[in-house]
């Protein structure tokens, strides 16, 4: 089973300028606040409420926010948060086409760091809400153990083709902006290894359709593997890219062995869901979010 190199909370809240006083501080107002909103569910975790309260930087408002729009995307999106199964055949056609991987290590940093790849180039396989359907379970079963901060992203394109870049809809990249923004992760950067001159294209629908700030975070390595190596240090990296750490496959599949054994846990997850009838401000549908035509419309990107 996979393990996790992690920061303190102590760690995480000066990182964001705070301290593990005003953290718990913070994190009580959350449980009070939440004891109080009938139309969000009641068994969300510690551990999700500190991962949000975190990635807010403990700014209380966004926190708050992250949590309503977090519940409020997963009864709204079934493509990413129905079915969440990881041996539901989403997962399994996902696993025929790619591999993402969170490494164990953190960077020199403290950065939490993912690799993400295509292992062939049939472009019928790969279906972007697959991919986003296990990230997102990924990313709950990590919560379990993990002490939020920042996310590095290396995209190898080795086996990217313009077919795959196709499948990346302006709708989608929308619903996924909006989950990011509601988990509240802070990419630090994506780095695009190996990467043909059609990636502008995939960057151009980014810069279009998702947080302008992601698209900043952007950036082409230009020579590979050594490039990489000048980023981060071998011992972190996986032995496919020169590193010291195990390959690509072998943490793919620890990872879905991780994942699968909180299956159970994951399906009840499915369960957490808002209920707009009893919320007491203005309801939200799926119109106010994204419009009829899928157009992003009410919640904003910080």
């Amino acid at each position: 089973m996979i393990k996790l190199e992690t920061i303190t909370i102590k760690e995480a809240a000066e990182i964001v300028g705070g301290d593990e006083q005003l953290f718990q501080e913070m994190l009580d107002k959350i449980r009070q606040w939440l004891q109080q909103q009938l139309h969000l569910p009641q068994g969300i975790s510690d551990k999700q409420l500190e991962a949000i309260l975190l990635t807010s930087k403990l700014n209380l408002e966004k926190a708050k926010k992250r949590i309503d729009s977090l519940y409020t995307l997963r009864t709204l999106l079934p493509e990413f948060f129905a079915d969440y199964d990881p041996l539901c055949d989403n997962v399994a056609r996902f696993h025929k086409c790619m591999q993402w991987v969170t490494l164990p290590q953190l960077s020199p940093e403290k950065h939490r760091i993912h690799i993400m790849r295509w292992i062939n180039n049939n472009t019928s396989l790969f279906h972007l809400q697959d991919m986003l359907k296990y990230v997102f379970m990924m990313l709950d079963v990590r919560l379990k153990e993990d002490v939020m901060n920042s996310e590095l992203v290396i995209w190898d394109c080795t086996n990217t083709t313009f077919g795959h870049i196709l499948k990346f809809s302006p709708g989608l990249l929308k619903k996924c902006d909006l989950c990011l923004e509601a988990y509240g992760l802070r990419i630090k950067a994506i780095y695009f290894m190996n990467a043909p001159t059609y990636i502008d294209n995939l960057l151009t629908m980014v810069k279009l359709f998702m947080n302008p700030k992601l698209h900043e975070r952007m950036q082409t390595l230009e020579s590979g593997v050594d490039s990489l190596q000048k980023i981060l240090p071998k011992s972190v990296l996986p032995e496919d890219y020169g590193g010291e750490e195990l390959s690509m496959a072998t943490l793919t599949d620890m990872w879905f062995a991780k994942v699968k054994s909180e299956r159970d846990w994951l399906l009840k997850q499915e369960k957490l869901k808002n209920n707009e009838f009893l919320r007491t401000d203005c309801v939200i549908n799926a119109d106010d979010l994204f419009g009829v035509a899928g157009t992003f419309r009410k919640l904003e990107i910080d």
